[in-house]
């Protein structure tokens, strides 16, 4: 007769989007949560891991508008913010992006880093406001937006070369950098929206001098070096000559901020799932997991609730 046993357990819309919840945000195991939900409820419900599964799946199809709707309105903002971070998937290595700013966070996931066809290169090419990213190349291509580095990134790079290679330049280079940050907050306080071009433009002689005078001096000692073989903090003056624009940019727009820090607390979540559960089973379920992420994520960011907002869509 247990072939025609009928499951006496019905699930309700709010159970379940607590289960999905604690599987992605509380970063709990299937099998460990199927266990706290049996040990919570007395042994009176016993919740398969296949079941949490197809919930998942449910979730992924059914909230497919919803996705869209929250990259809209990202994409309606003044400033967005992109980064990456890799996952493995059944041992194959995928990448998670995060778009994102005060409106929202939106996480898709493709195969290849630059993927132009399901990443956030296809995604954005609309896109004509500005955008903060961590010099990734690819970014470039999108030709409709501005684009506004990571200097974050650039005070690390900045820092090495005054401690290892103790390069008197870097530590200009760095002081100019915080000065031009602190000008722009004094500038903030008395109600100003971008600085003067006049004043960008001598900060940005300042840096370029400081850095073209150390490249040529560094060329002179090592005539026959080839560029690859250069010291980190040469090649990384090279390329800020080349941005220099896109690093100064947060002083001609007030608005565009300093660093990209707001997309790295973004992956920051992903690498904490990362490291409790180090591989997805399936396409399919790292594809869930960006899904409910961005719906959680945009919620507490709204001041909303994510368990409603989830409910609403299972």
């Amino acid at each position: 007769m247990k072939r025609y046993r009928v499951n006496a357990v019905s699930y309700s819309a709010g159970f379940k989007s607590a289960v999905i919840y604690l599987n992605h945000k509380g970063t709990i195991p299937l099998c460990r949560l199927s266990e706290i939900m049996k040990d919570l409820s007395d042994d009176r419900i016993n919740v398969k891991t296949s079941t949490i599964i197809k919930w998942e799946k449910e979730f992924l199809k059914h909230g497919k508008e919803n996705q869209e709707k929250i990259l809209s309105e990202i994409k309606d903002g003044k400033v967005v913010h992109v980064d990456e971070t890799s996952v493995k998937v059944n041992t194959d290595l995928h990448w998670i992006h995060t778009i994102s700013n005060e409106r929202g966070i939106f996480y898709t996931v493709t195969k290849k880093r630059c993927d132009r066809e399901t990443g956030p290169l296809d995604k954005l090419a609309s896109f004509n406001n500005v955008l903060v990213h961590d010099h990734l190349k690819s970014y470039y291509t999108l030709e409709n937006c501005q684009h506004a580095e990571c200097n974050a990134h650039i005070q690390r790079y900045l820092q090495e070369g005054i401690d290892f290679e103790d390069s008197e330049a870097c530590g200009k280079v760095l002081e100019i950098l915080q000065m031009s940050l602190h000008r722009k907050h004094e500038l903030q306080r008395k109600g100003y929206g971008r600085m003067a071009e006049e004043e960008v433009s001598a900060i940005s002689g300042m840096m370029q001098t400081v850095m073209s005078e150390e490249i040529r001096r560094y060329s002179e000692e090592h005539p026959d070096i080839k560029k690859r073989y250069e010291a980190s903090y040469i090649k990384l003056f090279r390329r800020m000559m080349e941005y220099i624009d896109e690093h100064l940019l947060f002083l001609r727009d007030f608005d565009v901020p300093y660093t990209n820090n707001e997309a790295e607390r973004c992956c920051r979540k992903i690498k904490t799932k990362k490291n409790a559960s180090h591989q997805f089973i399936s396409e399919e379920s790292v594809q869930a997991y960006a899904s409910v992420m961005s719906v959680i994520e945009t919620a507490r960011r709204k001041g909303n609730s994510p368990l409603k907002e989830i409910e609403k869509i299972t």
